[in-house]
């Protein structure tokens, strides 16, 4: 088995890299959006453009910053699930 902490650091475990959607209610849920964006891009002008743009920028990066929390939220969760494993196993760690 490959060391972990070396694959992370030369960047060759990208969770996201693999990334597509399987559930097709969330597939669903993008082409819709994706549709009534181009929609509206084309329909607005002027301040009306601009602001809507503003709003995808602004949901993009809210967007953006919540998956980052979740991501290391996970993780964070997942090492303390290990450390509390190992401590309630002391007698096996420390022969």
């Amino acid at each position: 088995m490959k060391n972990i902490i070396h694959e992370l650091y030369y960047g060759n475990l990208n969770p996201n890299e693999n990334f597509n959607i399987q559930n097709s209610a969330m597939q669903e849920a993008l082409d819709t959006i994706s549709e009534n964006e181009r929609e509206l891009t084309e329909l607005l002008t002027g301040k009306e453009k601009m602001l809507f743009l503003e709003l995808q920028n602004s949901w993009g990066l809210l967007n953006g910053e919540e998956v980052l929390l979740r991501y290391t939220e996970g993780f964070e969760t997942g090492l303390l699930i290990g450390i509390q494993c190992c401590m309630d196993r002391e007698d096996l760690i420390f022969q």
